[in-house]
């Protein structure tokens, strides 16, 4: 019985995967163009990871969220959210509430296929210059403050205390226009190349 059950556990959950694959191009306040990928996977255990890179100077610069999903038992549906890491390497340009954001969306789409309860994660230690940044951002979307046992920080919430924030300095490009604009503005040279190269 209990592998039944966890057959049909690992069913409902990967119902999400050809689900999300998803890419955004994301003006920042800055004005620099970032490329993220969503997507699913299915590795030790399931897993939502949001990735973007923006190209600058000689290199790039990234930024990425992990969350991966844990159920509480064989027999509960509700599927618990442990959010691993949520970094991004430019500040104050309002990716790292983007991505939240973008998460947030995307837990409430897989709500309707798998309950979605508690989402959680360990608070790392603030920088010694911006004491409580870290726990002011989650709070923003409606995370509360907890203390293990262990006397370490977590924040955690259920998803219906969750909310997603206004980003009036966060631009979202449409990927098919910019690409259609983008061939307007090569094709005409890629013809005019292939013209010359007729005999």
């Amino acid at each position: 019985m209990k592998n039944l059950l966890k057959r049909i556990e690992a069913i409902r959950l990967t119902r999400l995967f050809p689900l999300v694959e998803r890419y955004y191009l994301v003006r920042d306040s800055d004005g620099d163009i970032w490329l993220f990928r969503e997507y699913l996977h299915n590795g030790t255990y399931p897993k939502y990871t949001l990735t973007g890179k923006n190209h600058k100077g000689q290199g790039y610069i990234g930024a990425h969220l992990y969350a991966k999903f844990l159920c509480i038992c064989e027999a509960d549906p509700v599927v618990n959210v442990f959010i691993e890491d949520i970094v991004t390497a430019k500040r104050r340009a309002s990716i790292g509430s983007w991505m939240m954001n973008t998460m947030i969306a995307f837990l409430r789409t897989a709500d309707s296929f798998t309950p979605i309860g508690r989402i959680y994660g360990d608070i790392v230690r603030d920088s010694p210059d911006e004491p409580g940044a870290r726990i002011r951002f989650f709070q923003r979307f409606g995370f509360s403050l907890e203390q293990t046992p262990q006397g370490r920080h977590n924040i955690s919430a259920h998803l219906s205390e969750l909310h997603q924030v206004g980003l009036s300095e966060i631009e979202e490009i449409n990927i098919e226009y910019a690409l259609m604009d983008w061939s307007k503005k090569t094709l005409p040279n890629n013809k005019t190349k292939a013209s010359r190269q007729k005999p």
